[in-house]
């Protein structure tokens, strides 16, 4: 059986539900955790706490995802199968 899903981009999402703050951002996506995190401006939503699955990604997904929560001032926590990334605490 085939389904056609519309999909959209993280901002069209969040613009369609009239989001004006986001505090915790999980992603959960089956090794499109990296890209969906991608999507986020965090200079613009600033989310006091990011959470993403990291055993799908690869490791220059996860270099990547690493390097990029740091440049905003992120700290970052990994048990190897998920990342918890903290900026106000």
């Amino acid at each position: 059986m085939k389904e056609t899903v519309r999909c959209v981009t993280l901002d069209e999402l969040l613009a369609s539900h009239s989001v004006k703050r986001i505090d915790y951002f999980q992603v959960d996506a089956e090794a499109y955790d990296a890209r969906i995190l991608e999507q986020l401006d965090l200079a613009r939503w600033n989310p006091a706490a990011i959470s993403l699955e990291t055993i799908n990604l690869t490791p220059p997904e996860i270099r990547a995802v690493l390097e990029r929560l740091r440049a905003h001032g992120y700290r970052l926590l990994s048990d190897t199968r998920d990342l918890l990334a903290l900026i106000h605490f």
